[in-house]
């Protein structure tokens, strides 16, 4: 109940917002890390925090899934997709050898990179379960991508018009570099972040450094060039 409290109320801040910077989800965990310092862990509390984190958040992808059409998403983003081959080689394959360098765990550095180069929050939500990864990661990865969006957001439109872009490159560029999905699946997956960050305290997290920020950092950059460049290759800058 705990976690649909938090994600009812992180939803309700959402739309107090004049405009959409910051979504329910990263609201949601980080009202569950503030509270993580009062909640008492006991027996059946800690139960189902783990139910909702593990089995709701799956539940949660598997809606997901329901709600997107493979046929549609061929036949729109044909020339996305083509630039999305190369940003995905560019986050897992660059993100491998940085995290690496970095000292990072494996699978906080393939959180941070699926949140860069997919979809944010929602990447790294269908991974985290998928790898087992640990509720301090993926808050770790969740904080770093929302971010860097926020970064691509302001930014962005700045860069398209100083490179002159057209409407039509500057919409595939944004969309394979900036970090989004149906009511039920996105609720379910709210109620999971929130639970994750009822699971997270601030001091863990700071025990990560800054490492894992300067992995997202330099990701972002890469897939910002990348995509930019992709597109020039392709003639529709």
């Amino acid at each position: 109940m705990l976690p649909i409290i938090v994600a009812l109320l992180a939803c309700w801040l959402e739309s107090l917002l004049p405009i959409h910077l910051i979504g329910s989800a990263v609201i949601a965990m980080f009202i569950g890390m503030f509270l993580n310092q009062f909640v008492r862990k006991t027996d059946v509390f800690a139960t189902g925090l783990k139910f909702t984190s593990k089995k709701i958040l799956k539940f949660a992808i598997i809606l997901l899934g329901l709600s997107l059409n493979i046929t549609t998403i061929l036949h729109v983003g044909q020339m996305s997709l083509t630039v999305m081959v190369f940003t995905l080689l560019t986050c897992f394959g660059g993100g491998y050898f940085i995290g690496k360098a970095l000292g990072l765990n494996w699978k906080l550095s393939n959180l941070i990179s699926a949140g860069t180069g997919i979809c944010g929050g929602s990447a790294i939500a269908a991974i985290a379960p998928t790898i087992d990864a640990d509720d301090n990661d993926v808050a770790y990865a969740m904080s770093a991508t929302f971010l860097f969006d926020m970064a691509m957001i302001v930014l962005f439109p700045i860069m398209g018009r100083a490179l002159g872009m057209t409407d039509q490159a500057f919409g595939i560029w944004a969309g394979t570099a900036v970090s989004g999905t149906k009511t039920a699946s996105k609720f379910l997956m709210v109620c999971a972040l929130a639970t994750i960050g009822l699971n997270t305290s601030f001091a863990s997290m700071k025990k990560a450094g800054i490492r894992p920020m300067i992995h997202g950092f330099i990701i972002s950059a890469l897939v910002v060039i990348v995509a930019l460049l992709v597109e020039m290759g392709m003639g529709i800058v």
